[in-house]
């Protein structure tokens, strides 16, 4: 078989929230490398998020896809990059600030939090991505490189009339039940576009790839790449997006199916 690149979206799909990468998805990305593919990281994490845990460069990814695709790095090569305008990070900042929503501005260097929500940040997000992701209160007057948000108290959107001024320049991606918490990605920025950037870069077609992935910010990668693959324990959206659905994320499940498809024996 010819190399391919391989995605992984991360939180739900590489592992479990909470949890460490399972033994048997280690051991498929050892052998992935071993027969000659690419492991690539294709998550919404920001670059320092997604780098600010041992086990990220324990498992030689040969790049990552990140910010929800704004962020393209392959080999340590930047390959494309896009943040917002200060002007539309001050706008994002004030509106959820001003809805009541728990929220973080997320960038290449860390999340930026409001000071005033600093307890509720750190219990949340610091137990999500672990304790070494870099938590940056955010200082009026100084707007940081920012490229998209998340937020929970997603009712409170509603209950101000926000979404429809959201949606002139993002797109509201809801997860879990009541519209508690939700990711804000630019309207034309998704998985799939930074990918396609790293096809670009590499000279590769989209017949070169498969991807793993669990949500909605997966669907447009798993409906893009050669073969888009849904973890069993996946949410609906993805489900109908993939070509093929394997086992849960916190078992054997990307191995199971690396060996279905024949890239590992």
């Amino acid at each position: 078989m010819e190399p391919k690149l391989v995605f992984f979206d991360i939180d739900g799909t590489l592992k479990p929230y909470y949890r460490p990468v399972p033994e048997p998805t280690k051991e498929a990305l050892r052998l992935l490398r071993k027969n000659g593919h690419l492991p690539i990281l294709c998550t919404g994490r920001t670059l320092r998020v997604a780098m600010a845990n041992d086990w990220v460069e324990e498992l030689n990814f040969a790049g990552i896809v990140c910010a929800a695709g704004g962020h393209v790095v392959y080999q340590g090569e930047t390959v494309y990059f896009d943040a917002l305008t200060p002007e539309e990070t001050v706008w994002l900042h004030d509106l959820l600030w001003g809805c009541g929503c728990t929220f973080v501005l997320e960038g290449p260097e860390g999340l930026y939090y409001e000071p005033a929500q600093a307890a509720a940040v750190q219990a949340l997000w610091g137990n999500v991505f672990g304790p070494s992701v870099p938590l940056i209160p955010y200082l009026e007057g100084q707007p940081p490189s920012v490229q998209k948000a998340f937020l929970t108290e997603g009712q409170q959107l509603e209950a101000h009339g926000c979404i429809p001024k959201l949606e002139t320049r993002f797109r509201v991606l809801w997860y879990g039940e009541g519209h508690r918490m939700a990711e804000l990605v630019p309207k034309e920025l998704n998985k799939a576009t930074g990918i396609q950037a790293l096809l670009t870069h590499l000279g590769m077609t989209r017949a070169d790839t498969y991807a793993f992935g669990d949500g909605p910010n997966d669907v447009e990668m798993l409906r893009f790449c050669g073969c888009g693959i849904c973890i069993g324990d996946g949410q609906a959206a993805a489900k109908a997006a993939a070509d093929y659905i394997t086992g849960p994320c916190d078992g054997s499940g990307i191995y199971d199916a690396c060996r279905h498809f024949g890239l590992i024996g």
